[in-house]
């Protein structure tokens, strides 16, 4: 749980430096083949996603969605690995 408030954190801060949209941009996949992050959606922000069909018949909120995004990314090695080793503390940097 201190986990998930810690990503969620940074949205009770000034929304100016949160505040970003999705940038298509081509990335090294999972697989180690290039893949375009976020084609499509290039200037979506958070609203834009939630906004969704799928969010909205699921009834995600925009913590959800968020989450979803989060651990979608290349984000989940440093969700996933603390969770599988059974880590008692862990060290996250904030950029």
């Amino acid at each position: 749980m201190l986990m998930l408030f810690f990503f969620f954190s940074p949205l009770i801060l000034p929304i100016d430096r949160y505040h970003r949209c999705a940038k298509e941009e081509e990335v090294v996949g999972n697989d180690g083949h290039p893949i375009i992050r976020d084609q499509g959606h290039n200037g979506w922000f958070l609203k834009d996603f939630s906004e969704q069909s799928q969010c909205i018949e699921a009834g995600l909120t925009k913590a959800e969605v968020l989450a979803l995004r989060l651990y979608t990314s290349c984000a989940f090695a440093s969700i996933n690995g603390p969770l599988r080793s059974r880590a008692t503390q862990v060290s996250i940097v904030i950029l």
